[in-house]
């Protein structure tokens, strides 16, 4: 005789999740560059994006990728701009940007600073322009990881044409995101797969995730998005 109590069991956690889950059922919309949009060579052969996990991870109906390959936070056509044609309904929107705007010497500008020619206005610009336009979804930042990319030679800690580091555009996003009390999943100290001791599983060129990378990545965010 067949137990039947595993369907019972499953069957509660199904209505637990559905009742108590807090984005069961919800949007999310990805907004980022080749991080999300899931390059896995620096060459856009493209893999599996950690957005493709999110449903399962945290009972979404759907989550949007909307990353770009090379794409930036400021200036034209970027991310400060480009959120204006993302679909209107979601209840959660992660901004996942930086690498590019820092490897290409973007003006990093100063918390003052309200024009997306400049990192920091761009960072002022976008987070106005969502809350605007998601006045009731959660607004989310992810910090770009350390990076040592082995096809461009692109490294964390070598300065741009303006002098800056990796690190002053993670510290930017950090102090706007604080100041609009907007919460920051910090990869930059805590992606937990690291650059400097990879071996290719999960850094392939040093720069983008494997498709292992991505997944998780994936689990990284879900976490951090079933504690909001």
């Amino acid at each position: 005789m067949k137990d039947k109590s595993f369907k019972f069991i499953k069957k509660d956690m199904v209505i637990y999740m559905q009742q108590y889950n807090r984005w069961a059922g919800k949007k999310m919309n990805a907004l980022g560059d080749s991080l999300t949009e899931a390059d896995i060579s620096g060459i856009g052969d493209m893999g599996t994006p950690w957005t493709a996990y999110m449903q399962k991870l945290c009972g979404f109906e759907m989550c949007r990728n909307y990353g770009i390959c090379g794409d930036f936070l400021s200036g034209k056509g970027g991310m400060a701009e480009r959120y204006q044609a993302m679909d209107n309904d979601a209840d959660i929107i992660c901004v996942f940007g930086g690498t590019n705007d820092f490897w290409v010497s973007s003006p990093l500008g100063d918390k003052d600073d309200s024009d997306i020619s400049t990192f920091y206005g761009a960072l002022d610009t976008l987070i106005k322009g969502l809350a605007v336009k998601y006045p009731y979804a959660e607004i989310f930042f992810v910090t770009p990881p350390k990076f040592r990319s082995t096809l461009y030679g692109w490294e964390t800690f070598k300065q741009n044409a303006n002098g800056n580091i990796l690190k002053d555009f993670r510290d930017a996003i950090v102090e706007i995101a604080d100041y609009y009390s907007l919460p920051v999943l910090d990869l930059y100290t805590n992606c937990g797969m690291s650059c400097y001791l990879d071996t290719g599983i999960f850094r392939p060129d040093g720069l983008h995730f494997s498709n292992e990378g991505y997944k998780r990545i994936a689990y990284r965010i879900a976490g951090f998005v079933n504690n909001l």
